[in-house]
Order: structure tokens, then sequence, then C-alpha cells
């Protein structure tokens, strides 16, 4: 049985005639002249245990294992895959990708013998390289139905959302925690490919929380601030967030975190705790909306706040 680097496939086309043509080849865009594609270099840092992500600052410091005009890389047998049979890249395509410490570079196919061989072209800066976030900004969002947590993580990411802690609430769906051990892999894939579309620099990651009395031990003592979407609170989100002191630091456990409850709401337990613990409420809109919606609609009006949008 061939194994995931010998079935990505095979790029036509002369590499030696490549490496000197690459700068003026084609235009810096992806397969058909439009969008280019982009992908992660460093390991899925998204499943690194919550203890380490929920204590860990990631400063996103480009002069991190840098990469050079003329230097080579490989990607994953997935992303080849992804590559050579969906983008149905050729030698000469050009792509993104994003290394260690969030730096993004310009770079164009080589070959794909054991995988997509990339030569990098140069570094990417400003707005073309995607959002460098100041605050750090991350749903605790109650677990749902398992299509309903895929369409929350998909849309926060693509917003900006830099973290998923998932709890289990009194009101999430019943067995929704082993669903959740379950599906746990599949929702942190979905954040990684929602990241590449919107052009993030980080993935955001993912966890699973047992209650709410668990979520709020391990955010205990890590800083920043706590707000609880509750359509009866008395001040507005947007007016909060603009609260929040600047310099916050994206990536780690110090920014603002939005506690986003199922559709029946929090039970009277979990608001005890939280009155107990001092998050605050915060109504996001004059409308209701659905568990789904509210978190990424969220995440966007605390970064508009925050003019980090």
């Amino acid at each position: 049985m061939p194994t995931p680097a010998d079935d990505v496939g095979d790029l036509s086309g002369d590499a030696s005639k490549l490496r000197g043509d690459m700068m003026t080849s084609r235009p810096a865009d992806g397969p058909g002249g439009s969008f280019s594609p982009r992908f992660f270099l460093s390991a899925d840092d998204s499943a690194a245990a919550l203890s380490d992500r929920m204590s860990a600052a990631d400063h996103g410091d480009p002069s991190v294992n840098g990469l050079d005009p003329g230097d080579s890389v490989l990607l994953s047998a997935q992303d080849s895959h992804h590559a050579l049979n969906v983008l149905r890249m050729r030698v000469g395509d050009r792509c993104e990708v994003v290394g260690q410490g969030r730096s993004v570079y310009e770079a164009v196919v080589a070959g794909s013998q054991g995988g997509v061989q990339l030569t990098i072209v140069g570094r990417l800066s400003g707005e073309v390289a995607g959002p460098e976030y100041k605050c750090s900004v991350g749903l605790v969002q109650a677990i749902t139905r398992p299509g309903v947590m895929e369409y929350a993580l998909e849309k926060g990411t693509e917003v900006g959302a830099d973290f998923f802690l998932l709890v289990q609430a009194d009101g999430s769906p019943r067995h929704s925690g082993n669903v959740a051990a379950g599906k746990l892999g599949r929702w942190r894939r979905i954040v990684l490919e929602a990241a590449k579309q919107s052009k993030q620099t980080r993935v955001p990651w993912v966890d699973v929380a047992a209650d709410v009395s668990e979520a709020l031990s391990l955010i205990e003592g890590a800083g920043g601030w706590d707000l609880v979407l509750d359509p009866r609170a008395v001040e507005p989100l947007h007016e909060l967030a603009l609260r929040i002191p600047e310099g916050c630091e994206s990536g780690s456990r110090a920014g603002l975190r939005l506690w986003v409850g199922p559709e029946g709401g929090w039970s009277a337990k979990e608001e005890e705790a939280f009155r107990v613990a001092g998050p605050g409420g915060a109504r996001l809109g004059r409308s209701i909306l659905r568990t789904e919606t509210a978190g990424p609609v969220a995440v966007a009006v605390a970064r508009l706040a925050l003019q980090d949008w």
C-alpha cells in the first residue's frame, strides 16, 4: 500500500527551467491567475495541550526560523494531496506559505516527488500578508450539534477568533461530550482550512472543557477579560470592548474571552458560577442570535470596537 507521501501524484513540467524563470514566469497569484492558496508550514499547534495553550503567548516574531529567496520547503502529505488533486497546481504555480514566527512568504511550485516542493520567492508584508491582530479575542462556546459547531468554528476563524474553548454545558445536547471527543480532530481541521481560506497568519487552537467549572478553572489567574453574551445584559458588547486596554497579546491568554451559551441559555447553576467567578455580561445587539451565529458576530463586533479589524 502506498504511503501518503507516495500518493500525492506527480507534476508535469521542467523544474530545472523553473529555477531560472521563477521570478518572471507567472504573476504572483494562484492557479488560474486569481486567488493564491495559502499553506501553513509549521506543525498544527491547535492540537497542543490545553493547559499549555492557556499559558503560552504567541508573539509571532518574524525573525524566528526565517526563510530566504531560493530556499526549498516541502508541503505535508495532506496539503500536497490538496494542492495536486483539488487545486490542480502545477510547476510554476504560485502560492503563499506561513512559516514559524507567523512570517508569510510567496512561493512557487518546483516539483512533487515525495510531496509538493516549493521554492521561496520572497517574504510578504503589509495587508497582503494577512491580518496581524493586536489583541487576542476568542470564544468559549457551549457545545451544540456537530453541524452547528462546524459552522461556528469556520466562521469564527474567518473573522479572527484566536481560539475556541468548547464547553459541555448543562444545555448542550445529551451525549455531546462523547461526540466532542470524537469530533475534536475534525474541528481542528476545519479551523485550519478556514485559516488558510481567510488568509490568517496563525491557526486558532481548539479544545474542550468538561463543564463550565472546568473552563473557569482553566482561565483562573490567566489575566484578560471575560464577557458572557446575554440578551438581558444592560451594556452592549461594543461599549464594553472599548474599555479593554491596548497592548493585549494576540494568541495568548491575556485577551478577551467571549462566552456563548447553548440555544436554551446557561443554566441557573452555570449563571451562579459566572457570578462567583466574576465574568460580566454583555448584550450583543437588539436581536436574539442563534448560538452558531452569536460567536462569530461577537468576535467581529469586538474587533471593530478594538479597532483591530
